[in-house]
This record gives C-alpha cells, structure tokens and sequence, in this order.
C-alpha cells in the first residue's frame, strides 16, 4: 500500500492580483521620478511666464507725511513725544533752547532801553550836566569791572573758576565800557549844533533796534514747536539734550489723510501704465481692493528715508495709486507692503 500526498496550489487569481499590485507601485514610483526631474522645468516655466506675462508691483501704504525740523541751531530742552505717539491738535511736540538767541535778545533789549533813556535825557535843558555826572560813574564801574576782571583772570589761570564765570565778568566789563563810550557819543552830541539830526539818529537806531528785537521774539517763539492737527507720530531722528543745527529733521509726523500706495515698477513696463489706469491692489493676506493710478508716472531713484522694500538701487517706475474702495482700518497701516496687479490693456 503506497501513500500519496497532492503539493498544495496557490490560485491563479491571487496570483493576478499581487502582479497588478505590484505594477501599480512601479507606475506610481516612476509619476514621482518624473514628476522630480520636470518640477525645476516646470518652475522655471512658471517664473517666466509671470515675469513676461503678468505685471506686478511691488509698493507701500502711506498717508500724507510731513517732516518736523528745527527752525534754529539749538539744543533740544524737552520731547514731549515717543515714537508711535497720537499727537492732539496744538499739542507742543518738542521746545528747543538757544543760548546765543536768548542773550542777544537780552542785549538789544537793555541797549534799546538805555537808548529811549538817553534820547529822553537827551531832550532835557540840564542833559549835559546831567551826563559829565552820569560819565563819572561810568568811568567808575569800567574801572572797577576791569579790576574784577583781572582778579577773576588769575582765579581761572589757577584752575578755581569756571570759563563761564570768566566770561560772564567780561561781558560786564564789556557792557561798562560800552556804556561810557555812548556816554561820550551823548555828551559830544549834546555839544553840538546839529540838535535835530542827532534827534532823528536816536529815532533811526530806536526802530532798527526795535525791529531785530521782534525779529528775535519770533524766532524765539518759534523753538516751541507745535502741531495744528491730529497725527501719528512716525519716525523720531534726534533725543532730548541733543544739539542740533538749523534745518535738521527732528521727527517725522503721519496723518491718516490722502491714503495712497508708492509702488515701483520695473521701467520695461512704462507703456502699459498711465494715469487713470485701473489696477488691483493684493494685501498680504490675499484681500484685494480696486485702485487707479492717480497721476502720470516718473522715473526716481528709490529714496533711501522711504520704506525701502528692494535691496538694488536701480531705477524704478514710481506709480501713485490710490483706491477706489473704501479699505477698512485694520489694513490702513503706514509702510505695509502691498502688490499692484496691473493688466496689459
């Protein structure tokens, strides 16, 4: 009697079905090889289809700004705001103070005062009398401030007074003798016949005196420095005790008027924007917004106190685009980059 054992066998079925397995892998793997090797192809197709096809520019939100610089050469005593600030209308932004501005203004002050003093005296029967006396204490003081003069000179020489101390009792020597010598102009005027034209001489210098005093007033007045309307305060270029020279930028102000986009625009585009040109303005976000080119554009450098958003220095096309929606205030920010879409119509 003799065993006889059957060898077990798979189904063709399953067979079929782990061979259409296995070919779908291979055609999926051999998508991805393909895939790999053309995705470069395929980007740089796509760059130079949106460089050569579509145009784009890239800008900045902004309102109108204005640059706040000192009106003097001065130091600056008091900033009364910090940059991101809202500045109220007629708030006092900054105060400056000006030494010099300050003690020539004391100066034509006393001398115009000693000035109506002496044309009254002047006008007055015992004047001259009244002037050898008023000579006498003159020469008196020129004498003494001299003397305090010298004493303070050698103080300084040794190290125990202070330049400014030294200087304040030069400028009263100084004062003194300018007092005698107008003393001496007075007491030889009053001799003399021409009593009318002298007159009319004190009048002369009275009104140019009495107008550089004015004059200094303003000036004066204008180291106070305030704004008329509400703004923003954007840049701060200088600090508190800080010197600074006439025409100097101090701060720079943003309203929230005139909101518009400075965009700039490769040159080879220039026939395809105009005045008037409908565009799309894309926030980063994606959210768009109609807009118009506001004016014809120009060619510039990029100028270096705007936000600058190339790393070249090439020449740009400058478009001014305003929008024609009303953008709502969360996007109203001064400086976000935005993108302007502009057809080829």
């Amino acid at each position: 009697m003799s065993l006889h054992f059957k060898k077990p066998q798979k189904s063709r079925q399953s067979n079929n079905v782990n061979y259409q397995h296995k070919k779908n892998i291979s055609k999926w793997r051999w998508y991805f090889i393909v895939i790999i090797i053309l995705s470069p192809l395929i980007y740089l197709a796509w760059v130079l289809i949106n460089t050569h096809w579509f145009i784009t520019a890239k800008g900045v939100l902004q309102f109108d700004v204005y640059t706040i610089r000192a009106p003097e050469s001065a130091y600056i005593k008091n900033m009364y705001v910090s940059l991101g600030d809202t500045v109220a209308p007629q708030q006092t932004l900054v105060i400056l103070s000006s030494p010099s501005l300050e003690k020539e203004f004391q100066l034509i002050k006393t001398q115009l005062s000693k000035l109506k003093e002496s044309k009254a005296l002047f006008q007055n029967k015992k004047q001259l009398a009244y002037l050898k006396k008023l000579r006498q204490k003159a020469q008196q003081f020129v004498d003494d401030s001299g003397d305090y003069y010298q004493r303070l000179q050698k103080y300084h020489n040794r190290g125990m007074l202070s330049i400014l101390d030294l200087q304040k009792a030069y400028n009263d020597l100084h004062e003194a003798r300018q007092s005698l010598i107008n003393i001496d102009n007075l007491i030889a005027q009053n001799q003399s016949t021409y009593k009318r034209d002298t007159e009319n001489s004190y009048l002369q210098d009275i009104r140019a005196l009495e107008v550089r005093l004015k004059t200094l007033e303003t000036k004066l007045e204008k180291l106070t420095i305030q704004w008329p309307q509400k703004a923003f305060i954007q840049q701060i270029y200088a600090k508190q005790g800080e010197f600074v020279m006439k025409g100097q930028a101090l701060m720079m102000l943003s309203t929230r008027n005139n909101l518009h986009i400075r965009a700039y625009l490769d040159a080879k585009y220039l026939p395809y924007v105009y005045a008037e040109k409908k565009v799309t303005i894309y926030f980063p976000d994606n959210k768009k917004f109609a807009g118009e080119i506001t004016q014809t554009p120009t060619f510039s450098h990029i100028d270096n106190t705007q936000v600058n958003i190339f790393k070249s220095q090439d020449r740009k096309i400058i478009l001014i685009v305003k929008p024609t929606e009303k953008i709502p205030k969360g996007y109203q920010i001064y400086g976000l980059p935005v993108f302007i879409d502009i057809d080829r119509s």
